[in-house]
């Protein structure tokens, strides 16, 4: 499926630019990195971009891009750097972006260190999503270009392709294990069957488990994650994007599990840290290290899968905000009670220094371990109350729909109410259901 290549239309036709980016249509280089003709690279006219330095863009106009891109392999793309180019900086860095709306894309880091033309090969399952909203793959609007620092740049034959038998714009089963447990074992010399490295990848109810535990009772944590995703579909509105597969990751070591997410980042062209805490969710996937205490039990299996169900069904990335971090906390409990949380609860609220104000604590921005007690409580106020249950999925539904967790633009809007009356109901409920 070619998308752009730049012979046929004015430039205006389909691009428009913005920040520090020139752009022009014109007959692109002939030669490649040694100075010979170079048969096999594009002809005619390209896309000649030139930024002083960086943070400019340019996007498909709307109607240009293909807004079904949930089947497609890849995208390809042809660029040129000059010698001269190449001398004067060693890389330049690109985004690659195909927007649903402003503030919400499918994105893809792109350094390109080369001289001459190369031809990219980008496969559409890598490129991951932000914090805002995990986009649908059918309403996408415009692919954009953006120059993350200065250079010059020719670019030609953007193209998307569509393989009807490959996994489309999905991180594949057979990816992850690999990433988290490394490459299969493979048929030896005269081997009539595989070797068994003991991990096993098994699919059940819509949702993927791979662990190498020998241990892991696996149809027990099934039953478990089925009970999980139960509790979660009354509160949360399932979206119309449901083709990514709720996954989790257990891994015997400990060492291996906080060595997963870098990999996984890699795997996106991203940076990401070795996880601090006992789970972690990264882009869909939830993934924890087994535990001698708790076994199959473990609690943090199904909280860290509720973020993985949050994110990949209800299009809510996890962030560690209030929502996430309070639903996942309240379907964790509801499996797993805790016997000294009504304690905890009734402790904190007579701590001022416990608590966090109610608009600081629904910001959308990240929160501490320290307060989910606060988020637990009030996402169950929002959500079980006589007052505000009905209005929970609709809330949630809201809070998708603009790309954040912030509160405060719905509080009137959706609940009805203010922090004053919400921070009174929240702690009256508290003390009707968390006594200690």
């Amino acid at each position: 499926m070619l998308v752009l290549d730049f012979e046929s239309r004015a430039l205006g036709d389909e691009w428009t630019a913005a920040g520090d980016v020139q752009a022009e249509r014109r007959a692109g280089p002939a030669f490649d990195a040694t100075g010979a003709l170079a048969p096999d690279v594009p002809s005619g006219q390209a896309l000649v971009v030139t930024s002083g330095k960086g943070r400019g863009g340019l996007a498909t106009r709307p109607g240009v891009a293909p807004a079904e891109i949930g089947d497609c392999e890849s995208l390809s793309l042809w660029i040129h750097r000059s010698p001269e180019e190449a001398q004067r900086r060693a890389s330049t860095t690109l985004e690659l972006q195909f927007v649903e709306v402003p503030g919400v894309r499918l994105w893809r880091k792109l350094v390109v260190d080369h001289s001459g033309w190369r031809r990219f090969d980008l496969p559409l399952r890598h490129f991951g999503w932000d914090a805002t909203r995990v986009p649908h793959l059918r309403r996408i609007e415009s692919l954009v270009i953006v120059l993350r620092d200065g250079g010059e740049l020719a670019i030609d034959e953007i193209r998307l392709h569509d393989v009807d038998a490959g996994p489309g714009a999905f991180l594949t089963t057979a990816e992850v294990r690999e990433l988290a447990f490394g490459p299969p074992p493979q048929v030896g010399d005269g081997a009539t069957a595989l070797p068994d490295d003991g991990v096993r990848v098994l699919a059940r109810g819509g949702f993927e488990l791979l662990t190498d535990v020998a241990a892991l009772d696996a149809d027990a944590l099934f039953a478990r994650l089925g009970s999980a995703a139960a509790a979660l579909a009354p509160l949360v509105p399932p979206d119309e994007e449901t083709r990514r597969v709720p996954r989790l990751v257990v891994f015997a070591r400990d060492a291996a599990y906080r060595e997963f997410a870098p990999r996984l980042g890699d795997c996106y062209a991203r940076v990401a840290s070795p996880p601090r805490s006992d789970g972690y969710t990264l882009l869909g996937i939830a993934h924890a290290s087994w535990s001698e205490e708790f076994a199959t039990a473990r609690p943090v299996f199904v909280h860290e899968f509720v973020h993985a169900l949050l994110e990949c069904r209800a299009l809510l990335p996890n962030q560690s905000e209030w929502l996430q971090e309070g639903l996942a906390t309240h379907v964790q409990v509801l499996l797993h009670p805790q016997a000294d949380l009504a304690a905890i609860v009734t402790r904190a609220l007579a701590d001022p220094a416990a608590q966090r104000s109610l608009p600081e604590l629904t910001s959308g921005r990240p929160i501490e371990v320290r307060h989910y007690w606060q988020a637990l409580t009030l996402v169950q106020t929002l959500a079980l109350s006589e007052r505000y249950r009905a209005r929970f999925p609709e809330l949630v539904a809201a809070l998708r729909a603009a790309g954040s967790t912030e509160l405060a633009p719905h509080l009137d809007a959706v609940l009805g109410t203010t922090f004053e009356e919400l921070e009174r109901e929240w702690r009256a409920y508290c003390a009707t259901h968390w006594a200690g």
